[in-house]
């Protein structure tokens, strides 16, 4: 799978990331099919020690699809 991937600081704090992929995968009994994932997500630093993250991930396979949601707080002491 190829894959291109970016990450933005929007202002200090606050950061955006953002990835697509495309890629060929073969099922038992079946040729290549096309296969993509793609998502994205941020990160918002409160403070040095304290933030909070949301992602999202949805992967496409020729059987079966897959969507993920994260969110997380994350505090450093």
């Amino acid at each position: 799978m190829a894959v291109a991937d970016v990450s933005i600081k929007i202002f200090d704090d606050f950061s955006i990331t953002g990835m697509f992929g495309y890629g060929s995968a073969i099922s038992k009994d079946k040729t290549w099919e096309a296969v993509t994932r793609y998502g994205g997500g941020f990160n918002w630093a409160f403070t040095q020690d304290l933030s909070f993250q949301g992602n999202y991930q949805h992967l496409q396979l020729p059987t079966y699809t897959l969507d993920q949601f994260s969110l997380g707080v994350q505090y450093v002491f």
